[in-house]
C-alpha cells in the first residue's frame, strides 16, 4: 500500500471535513481556511515527507508569493463586483490577475539583479 496516498487523502478529507463544519458554524472562519491554510499546510506536510526539510523550506519560502497573488486575485474580484460586473467576467478578471501576477514574477525572477 502506497502510504503518501493515505496521507494526502487522509488529511485532503480530513482538511475538507472541517472547512464544511466551520462553513456551516462560522462562514467567514471556513472562507479564510479554506483559501490559504488548508492548501498550505496539507501541501507542507505531504512536501516535508516525500521530499524532506529543505524541499518543505523552499516551498514555504516560495508560498509566500502565491499568497500575494492570491490576494491581488481576490481584490481585483471585489472590485469588479462593485462596479456590477457579472459573474462570468469576474472569474475572468480573477484568473487574469493571478495570471498576470504569475507572468511577473516569472519575467522579474528569470532577471535578478545584481548583487552590490
Amino acid at each position: 500500500m502506497n502510504w503518501m496516498m493515505v496521507i494526502r487523502f487522509g488529511l485532503g478529507g480530513l482538511v475538507v471535513a472541517v472547512v464544511s463544519l466551520l462553513a456551516r458554524l462560522a462562514p467567514a472562519v471556513s472562507g479564510i481556511l479554506a483559501g490559504f491554510p488548508a492548501i498550505f499546510f496539507t501541501s507542507l506536510v505531504i512536501i516535508g515527507i516525500s521530499h524532506g526539510k529543505s524541499a518543505a523550506i523552499h516551498f514555504s519560502s516560495t508560498a509566500v508569493w502565491g499568497m500575494l497573488g492570491s490576494i491581488l486575485s481576490v481584490l481585483s474580484v471585489w472590485a469588479g463586483l462593485k462596479a456590477g460586473l457579472g459573474w462570468p467576467w469576474l472569474i475572468v478578471l480573477g484568473i487574469l490577475t493571478y495570471g498576470g501576477f504569475v507572468w511577473f514574477l516569472t519575467r522579474v525572477k528569470a532577471h535578478p539583479t545584481p548583487q552590490e
